[in-house]
């Protein structure tokens, strides 16, 4: 029995159609897999917190994703002052710039609060919705706060829910369609995301928002809906417990076929392996 037991223990631990020890497991087929990493609110609080923002752009970096994205709230903002908004911004970008990969802007409320900030991201960053594709998949975002543009808030929101709408149609054919925006406006504004998500229905598609600085993870239409915590911003509680959603963190997400996994990481325990070196070692002992 003992040799029957360990043959078959044996069996599975075999690469398919090799004589090589692993698991039984088929390696990955699709050559367009790969990962983003999603970067949290730094601001609304947290002027103090770049300590923890910038682990986690350090810990990213040695992740070594194709790109990340961030969900909005880049500077503290509500001002009109752009000598003060660009010292911001400069601020922000310093920390931002240490990554090492592309990194797409996410307009959030305290980076577009009024039609002064509206006009000074576009100077300064460019669109405040768009799409882009990557390896077969769609990304759309989102600005929650397009009711401070020049045009009036009835008429910027009309113009971006029907660019978001057009997009979709014109996309339903993508292995996945990412969806991120700074509020949720499933929550927000129910007006403006029931028309959205209508169009979005019979598409692969996966939602991120930010704002709240508490991870809520949710499932509409079986879709996944993720409202991310903060990356720096100021949190109303700490909690050891993962499951309140009250802590600093970022998320990788990896791609593959069309499906889309989510993981969620507290900065602070990924290190690069020179955290421990042979010189260090022989010093300590």
């Amino acid at each position: 029995m003992l040799i029957i037991t360990n043959i078959a223990i044996a069996d599975e631990l075999f690469l398919k159609g090799n004589n090589i020890p692993s698991l039984k497991r088929d390696f990955p087929t699709d050559p367009d897999k790969f990962t983003f990493a999603i970067i949290g609110d730094k601001t609304g609080g947290g002027e103090k917190n770049w300590g923890i923002f910038d682990r986690a752009i350090d810990e990213i970096n040695l992740l070594n994703p194709d790109f990340a994205i961030t969900i909005g709230d880049h500077i503290q903002g509500y001002t009109t002052d752009f000598a003060v908004l660009k010292k911001m911004w400069d601020e922000y970008y310093l920390h931002l710039s240490t990554l090492k990969m592309p990194v797409i802007l996410v307009p959030g409320n305290h980076d577009i609060s009024n039609t002064d900030m509206f006009i000074y991201w576009q100077g300064r960053n460019g669109k405040t919705y768009y799409s882009f594709d990557y390896k077969g998949r769609h990304f759309i975002a989102i600005n929650t706060e397009e009711s401070n543009s020049l045009e009036g808030a009835n008429v910027a929101e009309k113009a971006l829910t029907d660019f978001v709408i057009k997009d979709i149609q014109q996309n339903k054919n993508a292995k996945h369609i990412f969806v991120f925006m700074h509020k949720p406006l499933w929550i927000e504004n129910k007006k403006i995301w029931d028309q959205i998500e209508a169009e979005l229905k019979g598409t692969n598609y996966s939602v991120f928002a930010g704002h709240y600085h508490h991870l809520t993870q949710d499932m509409r239409n079986n879709h996944n809906y993720i409202i991310l915590g903060a990356t720096g911003a100021g949190l109303d509680e700490h909690s050891d417990i993962p499951q309140l959603g009250m802590y600093h963190h970022f998320s990788v997400v990896s791609v593959e076929g069309k499906d889309a996994n989510v993981a969620i990481i507290q900065p602070g325990k990924i290190f690069s392996p020179t955290v421990s070196t042979r010189e260090y070692g022989e010093c300590v002992n």
